[in-house]
């Protein structure tokens, strides 16, 4: 890698290539780089030559703040009786989104337009031509008008399969309610038993979002606000773990109102980079913090 163009890598690369390089120009042009710790991977580096290592400053200021990504052990909070983590998919998330297929989920309501596309449904199981099925129907239920109930049994006269097969249901509540953008998916998660059916309304919910969260495939991110001062006491030596000095140094000074994230989002921050997502997404400059990475 050019000389020149080594200060314009990121910080995380910057140090890798002090950890590994063989190039006596490059650990020397990295020894004189402005962060504490790619001058700590030159010294650490056992390529680096005794007269750079004997001139390296290993005394600087720490960022400002550190972000930790946290695993998703600290979030069972979120899956408890109430079931909290539905507020990070959508708002309203019963009425937006049914599932169904795999766990026992007894204990939910299904959203109102997949009710009352199940009615129709055994409705139409009842009745044998389109004036019995919108008679019988009134009789039940006199909630829509007559060109719907013909258009459903329309629908219902030119389906071959199970009248509670899901695509068919979907197409009901879409007749009744054309304003849903109704989707089906079967979310999935880590091992091969982690799977479950659904049928959401896209206008609201992301299902890339509504899979992490129902998987508890989550993390939290922490903000920690350091104190303004040179930690020159901090001993870098072939021991030395950036990371776990960190851990020690941002006890106490966790931000309140953490967010959750989801792993999908996560993977977008990071796709982006850390640097620029990171300071955008918490409003501080680039460059200003360090990330602990536990995901």
């Amino acid at each position: 890698m050019a000389i020149q163009k080594l200060s314009d890598e990121p910080v995380e690369i910057r140090r890798q290539i002090a950890r590994q390089s063989t190039s006596v120009r490059e650990l020397e042009a990295l020894a004189q780089d402005e962060d504490i710790f790619v001058r700590s991977c030159v010294a650490n580096n056992p390529n680096t030559p005794e007269d750079i290592k004997d001139n390296l400053k290993l005394e600087g200021k720490i960022a400002q703040y550190v972000i930790e990504f946290t695993n998703s052990d600290y979030c069972d909070y979120l899956y408890g009786r109430d079931d909290e983590w539905k507020s990070y998919v959508c708002d309203n998330f019963d009425e937006h989104v049914v599932l169904f297929g795999n766990s026992d989920l007894d204990e939910l309501e299904d959203a109102s337009w997949w009710e009352e596309a199940k009615d129709i449904s055994e409705v139409l199981g009842e009745f044998v031509d389109e004036a019995d099925f919108i008679e019988g129907y009134n009789t039940y239920y006199q909630s829509l008008p007559e060109e719907k109930l013909h258009e459903i049994y329309q629908v219902y006269d030119a389906w071959d399969g199970y009248i509670n097969d899901t695509a068919f249901l979907i197409k009901l509540a879409g007749i009744v309610h054309p304003d849903l953008n109704l989707q089906q998916a079967t979310l999935r998660g880590s091992m091969q038993s982690d799977w479950q059916r659904t049928v959401y309304d896209a206008n609201f919910v992301d299902v890339h979002t509504l899979e992490d969260f129902y998987m508890g495939d989550v993390m939290e991110m922490r903000l920690y606000q350091l104190e303004a001062e040179d930690f020159t006491d901090c001993e870098i030596d072939e021991d030395f773990d950036l990371h776990e000095f960190l851990a020690e140094i941002i006890d106490g000074k966790w931000v309140d109102d953490s967010p959750i994230i989801s792993s999908t989002e996560y993977w977008n921050l990071r796709r982006e980079g850390f640097d620029k997502s990171l300071a955008r997404y918490f409003g501080i400059p680039e460059g200003s913090f360090e990330v602990i990475d536990r995901y």
